[in-house]
């Protein structure tokens, strides 16, 4: 038999039970409606999380922090000194395309900052006299003063501070002794290269001690020149690298390049014993934006996949009924030579039209009311994602993918199927003069 006459012969069958096929249809709608519903909530939720992630971090101007702890005790043998700096050196000149500025810490008390020349913070601040350090004054006594401490200079001394003035400093630092703080003070001499004042902003974001520099600040100095001239100097507590220029790459070229810069300079780190010793904020939202994505689809998708398993029994006995009362017109086309695989064909052609009108329907309605689904998804993304959206200028997207539709016919027609086969097969090997005995 043709196909076009077996789905005559489904349609048929579809007329003969208008009410039990429009039993059918409603009940393939109502949980279609719903399991689309949430697939498509599911799946704008994590397209919208991952694009506000990522536009955050593309185009705000906030520097993108990569960080180094070690809170560790001082007598264990864990701290960057003069060895562990110079293997890190090697790996920072690796991926020096994305840091912009760093600074290292050896005393939250202290009154300068130690940063490496090459990549200077001249986010934070401006130069008002002089110039910025630069490459050329990496490894040498060249710093940077601030405006208040020139100030503070002249005070004491009555002379004004210039650029390419030489200075008497005495630096205080720590250094391992037995498990305990050590603090050993040293006079050096440094040239003023520039004096600069700090840019109004906010750095509340980056926690106290996590500012790049804070306004009781002297000098910065160049990394290289103290771990050269200082004896048992080591940055102990931590290093914080930024990112700022990151628009010259694409989203997954910036993750990529911040994920093979932690993995790198962690390789040389010393590691504190409970936690990663580096960690980059975006990378790590970035991740987890990956992770909960992934698992908001999955889970969306699972309870999908229960409602089918909660509704297919059902559906496969309504459809099982509408044959059931068809068996006088099923007995007799078996009786004109209609043979078992057509007859398993033309029932299953007709399963398959109730349940298509279902899913047509319900993707018809979720369309229609596209808008309402939007403002919701709105609602949702707006309520989580409030920090982040303060920053940028984003539109939430409603996705409403072909797919879906698709993917949910095709589970239900398989568990449908699968469900009836037994019953299809029991009736197809019907003895047709029995039953049409029977329905006489």
């Amino acid at each position: 038999m043709k196909f076009i006459d077996r789905y005559k012969l489904s349609l048929h069958n579809i007329k003969n039970n208008k009410s039990r096929s429009i039993l059918t249809t409603i009940i393939v709608y109502i949980i279609s409606l719903l399991i689309m519903t949430i697939l498509c909530i599911g799946i704008s939720f994590s397209n919208n999380m991952t694009s506000i992630i990522k536009e955050y971090y593309q185009s705000s101007d906030e520097p993108i922090q990569t960080e180094y702890y070690l809170y560790e005790n001082l007598g264990d043998g864990k701290v960057l000194n003069k060895q562990v700096y110079d293997a890190l050196d090697q790996k920072i000149m690796l991926h020096k395309s994305i840091i912009d500025y760093s600074i290292y810490h050896n005393d939250y008390n202290q009154t300068y900052a130690i940063s490496d020349h090459r990549f200077p913070i001249n986010y934070y601040y401006e130069i008002i006299e002089g110039s910025n350090v630069s490459s050329l004054d990496t490894n040498t006594n060249a710093v940077l003063v601030s405006t208040s401490f020139a100030n503070e200079y002249y005070n004491q001394t009555g002379i004004k501070l210039n650029p390419g003035d030489e200075i008497e400093y005495q630096l205080e630092y720590i250094i391992p002794s037995s498990g305990e703080y050590n603090y050993i003070t040293k006079n050096m001499s440094f040239k003023v290269k520039g004096i600069y004042k700090l840019k109004e902003m906010d750095v509340s974001s980056y926690g106290y001690y996590a500012k790049p520099l804070k306004d009781s600040v002297d000098l910065i100095i160049d990394v290289n020149y103290m771990f050269n001239n200082v004896e048992d100097f080591y940055a102990q507590s931590a290093i914080y690298y930024y990112t700022v220029t990151r628009t010259n790459f694409s989203n997954e070229e910036l993750l990529d390049k911040l994920d093979a810069f932690v993995k790198d300079i962690s390789s040389v780190l010393p590691k504190p014993s409970d936690r990663d010793s580096v960690s980059c904020s975006a990378l790590n939202d970035m991740k987890m934006t990956n992770v909960i994505g992934i698992a908001v689809i999955g889970i969306a998708s699972f309870l999908c996949l229960i409602l089918i398993l909660l509704s297919i029994g059902s559906l496969a006995n309504t459809i099982m009924i509408s044959v059931d009362k068809n068996k006088k017109f099923i007995g007799l086309l078996k009786a004109l030579g209609l043979n078992e695989k057509d007859l398993k064909s033309t029932i299953k052609l007709e399963s398959i039209t109730t349940i298509v009108s279902g899913i047509i329907l319900a993707f018809l309605t979720i369309f229609i009311f596209k808008g309402l689904l939007s403002n919701l998804n709105t609602i949702i993304i707006n309520s989580m994602f409030s920090d982040y959206l303060r920053e940028i200028d984003y539109v939430t997207v409603f996705n409403l993918p072909i797919y879906v539709p698709i993917v949910v016919l095709l589970f239900f027609v398989a568990f449908t199927l699968l469900f009836a086969r037994e019953s299809m097969s029991k009736i197809a090997k019907t003895d047709p003069m029995s039953v049409i005995s029977e329905v006489a």
